[in-house]
């Protein structure tokens, strides 16, 4: 600046070095200073300014969080069991659904809100299945992950345009193992490229789907590896931050996992229940958005055949302290197979679920 000045001077005789030396002054006392000090006190349209974080989506939530999972068709008491509720002035607070229907038919019982989450299963460029293949840390996974993301996506929207008006967010995945640090940061850059896809196309999506226990963090150790752990939680606080900001949610499946410990508050004690409330302690220590939660399957174990009902209403009245959660799921209205019987199935269990817990809630 000083040596522009100079060659002003000698070339036209205009002296600006004091006011080069004025402007110079102002540029050392600047730089002394952080970017964001600095950066923004200007109001000059060269100067490219980040835009303002979106306002945070709200979503009315009812205090009733109790709902249901719903695959195929078997579904015998759910039109009861609603106007069970209704009567009683309440309704479910989520409904998820597999490859089916049943979110609109609980819209329409009760004072509401009810929301419905809808899952489909990946079909068409990628082989049937609950996440992208490949063990995470070889081929696209390396080398295309945003194209990946495109191309999975690709293959849910026509099951998702059909459900456009009727569920509110769409699962894209389901339950994930990204085993690694390094898996799990390219599963949240898959997270990240997924929403912003959806968010072109006009979906809001439930973000993750872990299974119980997960996401991991330095509270639980690695079981193939009792030396070390995977933080999947921290890795992961990007997209939770960037889906609280776009209005898209975290999904995540709750419950015990333990045959001896089949409760649900026991569940809590053993870290496999309740989950969420560990990372909305991190979100808050960064200072960022926690998204709205949606327990999109939760389950005692055995509980389709033998429920614990006063579990069941210390569960859901946990949940009621966490306004930013909608709800829960219990796994599953529809038969379902876990030993190839298809025995998993809570339609014998609905009714009394309704009558002895939600309508007391």
């Amino acid at each position: 600046m000083r040596r522009l000045a100079a060659l002003i001077h000698a070339d036209s005789g205009v002296d600006l070095r004091p006011e080069a030396d004025v402007i110079w002054a102002q540029v050392e006392s600047l730089q002394a200073r952080g970017i964001d000090a600095r950066a923004w006190e200007y109001d000059d349209p060269l100067i490219i300014k980040p835009p303002p974080p979106p306002p945070i989506p709200q979503y009315p939530v009812n205090r009733m969080k109790g709902g249901v999972h719903i695959v195929g068709t078997e579904r015998n008491g759910y039109g009861e069991m609603l106007r069970i509720l209704a009567e009683a002035g309440r309704s479910l607070g989520l409904v998820k659904v597999f490859m089916t229907s049943g979110i609109a038919e609980a819209k329409s019982y009760g004072p509401g809100p009810t929301y419905g989450v809808y899952r489909g299963w990946a079909e068409g460029t990628f082989a049937d299945g609950d996440t992208p293949p490949g063990n995470w840390c070889e081929g696209r996974w390396l080398t295309d992950i945003s194209g990946m993301a495109r191309d999975w996506m690709a293959c849910l929207y026509p099951l998702w345009e059909p459900m456009r008006g009727e569920a509110d967010f769409f699962e894209f995945w389901n339950e994930p193992q990204p085993a690694t640090e390094d898996a799990m940061r390219r599963a949240s850059d898959f997270i990240f490229a997924a929403m912003e896809d959806a968010e072109a196309h006009g979906f809001k999506t439930a973000i993750w789907s872990w299974n119980a226990g997960k996401p991991s963090t330095p509270t639980l150790v690695n079981p193939e590896d009792p030396g070390s752990y995977c933080p999947q939680m921290e890795i992961a606080a990007g997209t939770f931050k960037w889906a609280a900001e776009h209005g898209h949610i975290l999904s995540v499946h709750d419950g015990s996992c333990n045959e001896d410990r089949r409760l649900l508050r026991q569940g809590a004690e053993d870290k496999t229940a309740l989950r969420y409330r560990h990372i909305k302690t991190m979100m808050d220590e960064l200072g960022w958005p926690m998204p709205y939660v949606a327990i999109t399957e939760c389950y005692q174990v055995d509980g389709y055949r033998r429920p614990d009902w006063e579990d069941w209403s210390w569960y859901l009245k946990e949940l009621q302290r966490d306004d930013y959660v909608l709800g829960c799921a219990w796994f599953t209205l529809g038969s379902w197979s876990f030993d190839g019987a298809h025995s998993v199935n809570i339609q014998g269990q609905i009714i009394p679920w309704a009558e002895r817990v939600l309508v007391n809630l």
